[in-house]
């Protein structure tokens, strides 16, 4: 199995201050001039515990999230990446990480700020990425691999988030806070 169709998702240190109309504004400002290829701004507010607003892309998406009503932010790269699997890891981790730099020097009526030490992985496809105890054990050693970098050595825990109903996903807790601009240093 190679891991693909890689999300990532932060959750808000205020997420009463991430109002899905606010984000709307802000992800249309990152349309124009930007290096990835982003098509427009769908409002998702009427979709229960699940996307709120979303910048859709030809290659990637980022999109304001309420999944199991945990207000985040959240990168899903949807289109097959070369490379091997601490590469693709690692590639769409900096990405996600960048883009949650921008988000917190973005304008908000009042400014948001990202945990940076929880941390969700999950891989959206059920057929490549069974979400059982198998692809936790094929999967953990690769991403721990990758967090080793941004968070060092025994710097984290990996929880598997194993309700048969979602996506394959692992919940990464860091002992130690890392601030974003430092992550994206430490993936080189």
């Amino acid at each position: 199995m190679t891991i693909q169709k890689i999300n990532w998702k932060f959750f808000f240190r205020n997420p009463g201050d991430a109002q899905p109309d606010e984000f709307f504004k802000v992800l249309n400002t990152w349309i124009p001039n930007s290096p990835e290829v982003f098509v427009d701004v769908a409002d998702y507010k009427h979709v229960h515990d699940g996307p709120l607003t979303l910048l859709y892309g030809h290659y990637c998406d980022f999109l304001l999230d309420d999944t199991d009503r945990k207000r985040g932010f959240a990168y899903a790269y949807k289109r097959v990446m070369s490379g091997n699997e601490e590469e693709i890891i690692t590639t769409t981790l900096k990405a996600f990480l960048k883009g949650c730099i921008r988000l917190e020097a973005s304008e908000f009526k009042r400014p948001v700020t990202l945990c940076t030490d929880k941390l969700e992985f999950i891989i959206n496809d059920r057929a490549l990425a069974p979400n059982n105890a198998a692809t936790f054990d094929a999967v953990s050693p690769r991403l721990s691999k990758v967090l080793a970098k941004v968070y060092g050595d025994g710097g984290f825990t990996l929880k598997h988030l194993d309700d048969p109903q979602k996506r394959f996903g692992i919940l990464i807790e860091a002992k130690s806070k890392v601030s974003l601009e430092e992550m994206v240093t430490h993936l080189g």
